[in-house]
């Protein structure tokens, strides 16, 4: 395991996902018997000392959540607010 922290970005507006025609967040999509968030959360935690998500609200998860202003809707603010936050390796 690494002692370095994870931050997964979820702070998007998932504008060109869609199933069956709706606006879908990427997040929820279902993914080996459950969300590809919950996935890609459960195997980081396996590789890293902590794993954040970084998102405008939390999800449906047990997680540690880095909750991001509303706006802007941008993955380079995502990571500066991120940086911003954690004090950890």
């Amino acid at each position: 395991m690494q002692e370095l922290s994870c931050v997964l970005l979820c702070g998007g507006q998932s504008r060109r996902m869609q199933v069956q025609g709706q606006p879908f967040n990427k997040a929820l999509l279902p993914f080996e018997n459950t969300t590809l968030l919950e996935y890609q959360h459960n195997k980081l935690k396996q590789w890293f000392q902590e794993v954040y998500i970084a998102c405008k609200q939390p999800y449906p998860i047990q997680a540690r959540y880095l909750i991001e202003p509303a706006t802007p809707f941008n993955p380079l603010f995502g990571m500066a607010y991120a940086l911003s936050t954690l004090n950890t390796p």
